[in-house]
Parts: structure tokens; sequence; C-alpha cells
């Protein structure tokens, strides 16, 4: 993402949001999601390792 599609707007002349495109948002969530997915196969296999159950 550049610069150019990324709007800022301030409070009190401090960043406050980013406004972004809807697309690239879309596309950060699904990444998001993807590593919160990814952690916790992660962490199932360590506990699945360790001979933890739950």
């Amino acid at each position: 993402m550049n610069e150019q599609d990324v709007q800022i707007i301030e409070k009190d002349g401090e960043p406050e949001y980013a406004i972004v495109p809807i697309e690239k948002y879309r596309r950060m969530i699904a990444a998001l999601e993807d590593a919160t997915d990814s952690a916790a196969i992660k962490r199932a296999w360590a506990e699945d390792a360790a001979g933890e159950t739950n």
C-alpha cells in the first residue's frame, strides 16, 4: 500500500484514524485472520507434542 492510498484524519493535531480503500482493508483483515489461524494451529501442535489436551 502506498501513501497515496491512505487518508489520515487528525484530532487535536495528532493522527487519529487512517482511511484505506475497502479492498486493501479486506486484504489486511484476511491476512490478520490467516496469521491468527496459523498461530492457533502452531499452539495446538505444540500442545499435542507436549501431550496436552483440551
